[in-house]
């Protein structure tokens, strides 16, 4: 009996750290929700696409590494979803100050695979 809640428990204790993030970039990047606390940036953004492999990949895989996305956009008439997320804001104690400077990338997905990714600096 004693072997056997062992066995449960140790199952248990293995499921639960693999669901668990272990990769700091996914943590830092998600923290940063509109890129006030300056940990996202566009080589954290390509380095996560290219280390996860997402071109290609749907909108639920993809929104695991990057989280929710500060806007989005979708063309029922085209199949396309366009997700953006927002990195080197320009911040007060109030949050983003959205008429001043900041940057963003934007993630197109057609028939739910990511197509292409882009930043944009204003």
């Amino acid at each position: 009996m004693r072997n056997i809640l062992i066995i449960l428990l140790f199952a248990l204790f293995t499921q639960y750290s693999f669901a668990q993030n272990t990769d700091d970039r996914i943590n830092r990047w998600q923290e940063d929700s509109v890129g006030c606390l300056k940990l996202r940036n566009d080589k954290l953004a390509d380095s996560l696409l290219k280390d996860y492999d997402l071109y290609g990949k749907d909108v639920k895989t993809f929104r695991e590494i990057f989280g929710k996305e500060n806007r989005c956009w979708i063309h029922e008439d085209s199949n396309e979803i366009i997700l953006q997320y927002y990195f080197d804001s320009v911040c007060d104690e109030q949050g983003m100050m959205i008429f001043l400077d900041a940057c963003a990338m934007t993630c197109e997905f057609k028939n739910d695979k990511l197509i292409s990714v882009y930043h944009l600096c204003h």
